[in-house]
């Protein structure tokens, strides 16, 4: 963009200078002034097709993310639309995986079999370590984040994940 400006402004100096300083030889005169109309107009249109097409792609709408998480092609799963974690087993029928919040400040908590989100860990972020132990000997295995000052719990209560308003299925553990 900035080579397209700046031949966009030589052209014009180049025209210019054309017109005011080659008064005597009418024929390079013209020649001049033609070869600096085109670098503009074409300068013109390079920073135009420039900003259209960076304007296209912001209006974008993204692709939905499949409902089928056995869709075959490239792009089909839905563990492919973020960075998810590894599995992690909660109870016999529940395992989940996770994903760093955009913020770097916790994570969203998915559905392994589904994609579904079901809920946030609010501490921790994409460089530390994740936990899925059974402190309690209940049988339902709690997500630990390992952060410097030690490793913060979460225990599974099954509550719904609203979209919009939060909440969800993991609540610190005291």
């Amino acid at each position: 963009m900035i080579p397209a400006i700046a031949l966009l402004a030589l052209g014009l100096i180049g025209f210019t200078a054309s017109a005011l300083f080659i008064k005597k030889q009418k024929t390079l005169r013209i020649i001049c002034m033609v070869l600096c109309a085109a670098a503009v107009i074409l300068s013109a249109l390079w920073i135009w097709l420039t900003a259209y097409f960076v304007w296209a792609v912001g209006q974008d709408v993204p692709a939905e993310i499949p409902d089928d998480p056995a869709a075959g092609e490239d792009g089909g799963d839905w563990r492919t639309w973020r960075s998810y974690t590894e599995d992690y087993p909660i109870k016999e029928d529940l395992s989940v995986t996770l994903s760093p919040l955009d913020s770097g400040t916790g994570f969203a908590v998915y559905d392994a079999s589904t994609g579904e989100r079901i809920g946030t860990v609010p501490e921790g972020g994409a460089q530390d370590e994740i936990l899925c132990e059974d402190i309690d000997d209940d049988g339902i295995s709690e997500l630990g984040i390992a952060l410097a000052e030690g490793t913060v719990w979460y225990r599974y209560t099954g509550s719904p994940w609203i979209d919009g308003t939060g909440g969800g299925c993991f609540e610190k553990a005291e």
